[in-house]
């Protein structure tokens, strides 16, 4: 009994508490990550995916060419290999693709949690959390679930790769993680732009470290510094080569003004926090300014003021993130005008892209700044992001719940023998919506020849088929309106039923009119039906997951109506509510010709319930976190005052790098 009292006791006193608070945030949102890609990953290829189909089916004549293309201003060799490997290792399901971003943005956050620990001495703190909140949050849906942004993952993977043998061994003064960096370094160049903007100036650093130990410092074999540095010149090489043959992409607009790529730079620099501050920029920029800004003179004092070796961690660091400042620039000067006059706002895929510069001044803070000041930043921070937990898993999976009813309605036409020309003319938006119908025909033979997934039971094309209208996909105004066809008949009076099922909503409205959205007599009008707008809003009673409500209208008529979700279940949207969705079928709203009594049973688009899920989702990703930390906060500290004593009366040391 002594013994487990003593145990207790040591748990109490000891950083357990916060470890245990950190490694269940990270599972918490690894194991989100992946419930979303066994539930909602999607199985039809899109945009840039198409282009894999050549090398993956033996169609493709030169590989080492179509390796080292441009795709837009990148070469990007290493992804494309990667996605291609997996591919056929994969039998071609697209989703090999989506599990790999999952697992290695999961594996940076772990390293990351891991190298915070070890740079305080073996403590973690509770802002640990924020690394598994900013890489692999729900925000980041277009990263995590399309694979052909496995060519923007990898490039950021590595640039966390090079920040993480910086902040942990930045003299490079074992074997491994100077292995580690040589690859890396050989890596940038191949991946991407936004990793060979960081090539050259990492390279000579490194190049001059290894120099330094090569006539000074014996704590590694020679040989080392000389692949390193080996490894350095090489990058410089294949940098250089990447301009060879460079050429401005035809789809880029003019370039923009200085204050308009100025204005994306700093923008894109806020991104990182995740796509929830697209919708009020203000705040999230003052945020980012004053952490970059705070980290930035924290690192110019420490190499001033530290001695040599730590002099040249703090330089290390300021070089990365200058290159990582140098990224927003380019960016800016590149994409301005393109998210002005093509995109309309910046795209999710680029959230990915921003977050270094988030962790590099996480580890400027923890290692330069005031205990008492840095402890309030830093765990801003993870506040922050949990902050925006909700609000950005709303609008990553708001992005990929926009495919879904448009991914079944292409396999349920695919499989009901609608040929390819049919298939890519009716689904080019959905495929490939800048090539022609008859380019993306091609991909789906070569699929289908290769008997390659659900493309393997594609009919052979045949001139003579007539594919009937898909509704899922035809344009309401397109479909043959019922007003008109029956005169109405006020003499007789029938009732009609409509059932409504959707699971994640507790208050539903009909709204209807009839006859072209006219109001009906009150005294035909259900209970609970309000006038708003001209429009009648009639309660509808829930029983389980369906919403039923009964109107009675002359024979004959048509009746013109959509639904308001105004409340959505769940103890969270009590305490967080949202604004009201809509499912209004199109432009029109939905439409029935009552000609006898009878009963009309509703389900909503897959992309509809989908959203209201990822509303919920975020949330409850969020409220788990908080009775977790909850749990830990009273397993890890004696009480309140002791947590904050420690937070803010307790000075944090970090390990210092030793004179050698």
């Amino acid at each position: 009994m002594v013994s487990l009292f003593k145990r207790w006791h040591r748990f109490r006193e000891s950083d357990y508490g916060a470890q245990i608070f950190v490694w269940g945030v990270w599972l918490i949102m690894a194991a989100s990550a992946v419930f979303v890609l066994v539930k909602s990953g999607r199985t039809v290829l899109l945009n840039e995916d198409w282009w894999l189909v050549p090398p993956l089916t033996g169609n493709e004549p030169d590989l080492l060419g179509w390796l080292w293309n441009q795709n837009s201003e990148h070469r990007i060799p290493v992804p494309r290999l990667i996605l291609l490997a997996l591919l056929k290792i994969s039998e071609g399901d697209i989703r090999a693709g989506m599990a790999f971003n999952v697992t290695v943005l999961s594996a940076v956050a772990f390293l990351l949690i891991l190298a915070a620990r070890k740079i305080r001495g073996g403590q973690t703190r509770f802002a640990d959390a924020f690394f598994p909140l900013i890489l692999i949050h729900l925000g980041n849906a277009e990263n995590l679930y399309w694979s052909w942004q496995l060519t923007q993952v990898v490039p950021s993977v590595l640039t966390c790769v090079i920040l993480l043998v910086l902040v942990t061994d930045p003299l490079l003064t074992t074997p491994r993680y100077t292995l580690v960096s040589s690859v890396t370094l050989i890596l940038l160049p191949l991946s991407g732009s936004h990793a060979l903007i960081f090539a050259p100036a990492i390279a000579l650093w490194f190049s001059f470290l290894a120099i330094r130990h090569w006539r000074g410092v014996k704590a590694q074999p020679r040989w080392i510094s000389g692949f390193l540095i080996a490894s350095a010149l090489m990058s410089l090489l294949l940098t250089g080569l990447h301009f060879v043959t460079y050429h401005r992409p035809d789809w880029r607009p003019p370039d923009p003004t200085l204050p308009a790529a100025f204005e994306t730079a700093i923008k894109f620099l806020a991104l990182g926090l995740g796509p929830a501050v697209r919708d009020a920029w203000t705040l999230p920029i003052g945020i980012m300014v004053t952490v970059f800004g705070g980290a930035t003179l924290m690192g110019i004092l420490a190499f001033f003021r530290d001695p040599a070796p730590e002099k040249l961690r703090a330089f290390g660091l300021l070089l990365f993130f200058s290159n990582f400042i140098l990224l927003a620039l380019a960016t800016g000067w590149s994409r301005a005008t393109a998210i002005q006059t093509v995109y309309g706002v910046y795209p999710l895929r680029y959230v990915t892209m921003a977050v270094p510069g988030f962790l590099t001044a996480f580890f400027l803070w923890e290692l330069y700044g005031p205990t008492r000041v840095k402890v309030i930043v830093l765990s801003g921070l993870m506040g922050v992001m949990g902050f925006l937990l909700p609000a950005n898993t709303n609008q990553g999976l708001g992005w990929l719940y926009w495919f879904a009813d448009k991914d079944v309605a292409f396999e349920q036409d695919l499989l009901s023998g609608t040929p390819a020309t049919i298939l890519a003319e009716r689904y080019r938006d959905l495929l490939l919506h800048y090539r022609e119908p008859d380019e993306i025909a091609g991909y789906m033979r070569m699929l289908r020849d290769a008997d390659v997934g659900i493309f393997s039971k594609m009919v052979e094309d045949d001139p003579s088929f007539t594919a009937p209208l898909n509704p899922d996909i035809t344009p309401t105004a397109d479909r043959p309106n019922a007003e008109g066809l029956v005169s109405p008949d006020s003499s007789k009076l029938i009732t009609y039923e409509i059932r409504y099922t959707i699971p994640p909503a507790s208050k539903v409205y009909l709204v209807w009119g009839v006859n072209n959205w006219q109001l009906i007599p009150e005294s035909l009008r259900p209970e609970w039906t309000e006038i708003n707008g001209n429009v009648m809003y009639t309660a509808m009673p829930a029983e389980d997951d369906t919403f039923t409500v009964k109107i009675r209208v002359p024979v004959g008529t048509t009746v013109d109506y959509g639904f308001l979700i105004a409340e959505k279940r769940g103890f969270y949207n009590h305490i967080w509510p949202t604004s009201a969705d809509w499912d209004w079928n199109g432009d029109q709203g939905y439409q029935i010709v009552a000609l006898e009594d009878g009963i009309t049973e509703v389900k909503p688009p897959l992309a509809l319930s989908g959203y209201l899920f990822s509303i919920n989702f975020g949330r409850q990703i969020l409220l788990a976190m908080v009775i977790w930390g909850g749990i830990t906060f009273v397993l890890g500290f004696r009480t309140p005052s002791d947590y904050f004593q420690q937070l803010l009366g307790q000075r944090i040391l970090v390990p210092r790098i030793d004179n050698r």
